[in-house]
């Protein structure tokens, strides 16, 4: 029952991190932030922890040494990354809301086909995905490739501007909040 009850928490762990991975990449996209910002931040968090804390995961490796470092650097990195970018995403300051001009530079599109399989060798098309893209520059420099709505990209043309919802995020970056069709 012990090893059962401690395989479930390390799945448990893992989805948790996994998932706070993700998050803070959605985060990350919606936020005019240099990718190696919150990365150096994290990285900054995970070299002073690591004297402290990097033995107590041994109840979810099983092992001493470098795999607990290994795992500390991972959990506490990804940990870190999210709660900063998500942070500084989900308690903006509303009252900071400005219309900000960003010129198209170019825009793109993603499908993705999600296929599912039926039996051993039949697969089939379940649906197509579409995700629309705008890279952006802003008035002061910054470039940004941001994701919008389908009714945004259709409207937006390439070396024109577009105006996009900005808000000063909880920890000073700025929040892309939507897109304003021109």
């Amino acid at each position: 029952m012990n090893s059962k009850l401690i395989s479930a928490g390390r799945f448990l762990v893992a989805v948790v991190v996994l998932a706070l991975g993700v998050f803070g990449y959605v985060c990350f996209e919606r936020t005019l932030v240099v990718w190696w910002w919150p990365v150096a931040v994290s990285a900054f968090v995970v070299l002073l922890s690591v004297p402290l804390f990097y033995n107590r995961w041994q109840w979810l490796t099983g092992t001493s040494g470098s795999v607990n470092l290994l795992c500390h650097v991972y959990v506490v990195g990804l940990v870190c990354y999210s709660f900063l970018l998500g942070g500084n995403s989900l308690l903006a300051d509303s009252s900071s809301a400005h219309d900000e001009e960003g010129l198209v530079l170019k825009k793109e599109t993603a499908t993705k086909t999600i296929v599912n399989r039926s039996g051993r060798r039949y697969r089939y098309t379940r649906r197509v995905t579409h995700y629309y893209y705008l890279t952006v520059r802003f008035a002061d420099g910054t470039c940004k490739k941001i994701p919008v709505p389908l009714s945004t990209y259709n409207r937006s043309r390439e070396d024109k501007p577009c105006i996009f919802v900005m808000q000063k995020g909880f920890f000073g970056f700025r929040v892309v909040k939507s897109a304003k069709t021109p």
